[in-house]
């Protein structure tokens, strides 16, 4: 049996918004990778707190987020890096070595996460693109 619990999502807000007006509550830095990338603006425009980022339910994107992310993906493969995150994921997470799998390589999987996020935020200017979740709870059981 398996446990599924409901999430609150923020309001999406973009990076263009963002870097329109830095002294409007909610602003933030515009993604480009930095130290400061999409991390909220204090009304003076300086960085102030983490981003956070929200992941949402496969089943619950619509065919824009779909668009968006795919619209990066392509990106990320032009550029190269789609091949670079897919060399660095195989030789980081070898299947030859069980004992990768144990929990305390789960910090190298979120970093990895969090750099491949990074990039798909920068290639398609928006602070709220991230991966998708696939929660076993939404699909119909056969």
């Amino acid at each position: 049996e398996v446990a599924c619990f409901s999430k609150t999502m923020p309001v999406p807000f973009t990076a263009q918004q963002a870097s329109s007006d830095s002294s409007r509550p909610g602003a933030r830095w515009s993604p480009d990778a930095s130290g400061k990338h999409c991390r909220p603006r204090a009304q003076n425009g300086e960085v102030s707190g983490v981003q956070k980022r929200a992941r949402k339910d496969a089943s619950t994107m619509t065919q824009e987020d779909w668009s968006k992310l795919s619209m990066a993906m392509n990106k990320l493969k032009t550029e190269g890096k789609l091949e670079k995150y897919a060399t660095m994921f195989s030789e980081g997470m070898p299947p030859e070595d069980p004992t990768f799998m144990n929990f305390q390589n789960l910090p190298w999987f979120r970093h990895f996460l969090f750099d491949f996020e990074t990039d798909l935020q920068v290639v398609a200017k928006d602070c709220d693109l991230t991966l998708p979740y696939w929660s076993s709870c939404n699909e119909a059981s056969s």
